[in-house]
């Protein structure tokens, strides 16, 4: 009897579960049960596919849904999530088949457009049943101190980077006040709707949506927002990680007006609040206006390397030539953060 993929069933739970408890399952070190909680509390919603052998469920593929804006246009859509499948189910096609069927069934669901930043190996997979690439996101990054630059060493920056990471420009405004805060209240609805404008598509941030994504489980997110005159301008998500003897820092979602000065103090301010989480090395992912760049390296970041940015409509050929599916073919139009990912 061969494996197939299906949709998944509250009652393939205990089985998916017994899936993902197996040492063979990274699923980025959580218990499968908090894992999936947590995406079953996704206010957008999700969507979750499996493949059965014998009464058992021997892989799970997750889209997680969110509304993504386009212009003046509001769109749902999905993000490629977690993959599991069985150690004895390798290497048999199950990731191709599972995610031909997940995004067909997004398809059924009126879901348009399917998001994605896959790894190296998973990015040839992807473009075999209908993904194309949008972007590669540049990495920048800036080392805290000697010890940061040597365990990193195999990506050396240009001199100058060094001198700037040790004469940042130091930019007084003393109408501009950084605030760390717990969670997100009211007040971010007001600066999605005023800020979400400078940007041409991109992801909804609102109260809601951003409370449950920053509340993953097993990671411990940090927010600084940075207020001018009593008014949330924007905010920083701050995320440290220990991957074996290092200490990774990541400014893991901006969200802020295209302001220099406001984007100066929160990424200055980010990096001096995890200098003091004694990282070694701090990382930004972002796909933005030349604004952020600047500012980046003026802070004494420099660009490192780029992540697959790969994108899906759910859509017949003949109905995507023009409008919203054209425009965002184009990277220049995009504003992303690993935010935007699962990170």
């Amino acid at each position: 009897m061969s494996w197939f993929v299906r949709t998944y069933q509250d009652d393939d739970r205990d089985r998916l579960l017994k899936l993902l408890s197996g040492s063979f399952v990274g699923w980025k070190g959580l218990k499968g049960e908090q894992l999936l909680e947590w995406y079953e509390n996704n206010p957008w919603g999700h969507l979750i596919c499996v493949v059965e052998w014998k009464k058992k469920i021997v892989g799970c593929y997750v889209l997680t849904l969110r509304c993504i804006r386009i212009g003046d246009e509001m769109k749902q859509c999905s993000l490629a999530g977690d993959l599991a499948v069985h150690r004895d189910f390798r290497r048999q096609g199950m990731f191709l088949a599972m995610g031909k069927f997940i995004t067909t069934e997004a398809m059924k669901e009126g879901i348009e457009i399917c998001l994605g930043f896959p790894n190296r190996l998973a990015h040839q997979g992807h473009l075999k049943y209908g993904w194309f690439d949008v972007a590669e996101i540049p990495m920048f990054q800036t080392y805290v101190n000697l010890k940061g630059f040597m365990m990193y060493r195999g990506t050396l920056p240009k001199l100058h980077s060094f001198y700037r990471a040790l004469h940042r420009k130091k930019r007084v405004d003393n109408t501009i006040k950084i605030k760390q805060i717990s969670s997100f209240n009211s007040e971010i609805d007001r600066l999605w709707t005023s800020t979400a404008k400078y940007y041409d598509i991109l992801g909804v941030r609102d109260m809601k949506y951003l409370n449950w994504r920053f509340n993953k489980p097993n990671s411990k997110y940090q927010v600084l927002t940075v207020q001018q005159n009593g008014k949330i301008m924007g905010y920083a998500v701050l995320l440290v990680k220990h991957v074996g003897r290092k200490r990774i820092g990541y400014i893991v979602d901006l969200f802020v007006s295209p302001n220099p000065s406001i984007i100066h103090s929160l990424i200055s301010h980010s990096v001096k609040f995890l200098k003091d989480q004694k990282v070694h090395v701090i990382l930004c992912v972002l796909l933005a206006k030349k604004i952020f760049y600047k500012v980046l390296l003026e802070n004494g970041f420099f660009p490192s390397r780029k992540i697959p940015f790969i994108a899906r409509i759910n859509k017949k050929e003949t109905d995507i030539i023009s409008g919203a599916h054209v425009h965002m073919r184009k990277c220049e139009n995009w504003y992303v953060t690993l935010g935007d990912a699962d990170l």
